[in-house]
């Protein structure tokens, strides 16, 4: 099961629960990410601690995005 790196999940956190979940509209999505395979698929599941539902994220996706991320940081010297 491939899982992001601490870095990665440092930067793609805030946009994964800093967002209200779809199904009760509270922004009470728990910051600990779960890691499973659905299919053949990697996936990063984040659940509402309000309503408990969970939403799925494919870690390879995010891996891109956390990797987009790092760029523009190096790339404004923020890292």
């Amino acid at each position: 099961m491939d899982k992001l790196t601490q870095r990665e999940w440092n930067d793609v956190a805030p946009s994964i629960i800093n967002r209200p979940c779809a199904f009760c509209g509270r922004q009470e999505l728990i910051s600990e990410p779960h890691y499973c395979v659905v299919g053949d698929t990697d996936v990063l599941s984040v659940t509402c601690s309000k309503c408990g539902h969970i939403e799925f994220f494919d870690v390879d996706g995010l891996r891109r995005r956390a990797d987009e991320i790092d760029e523009e940081y190096c790339e404004k010297g923020l890292r």
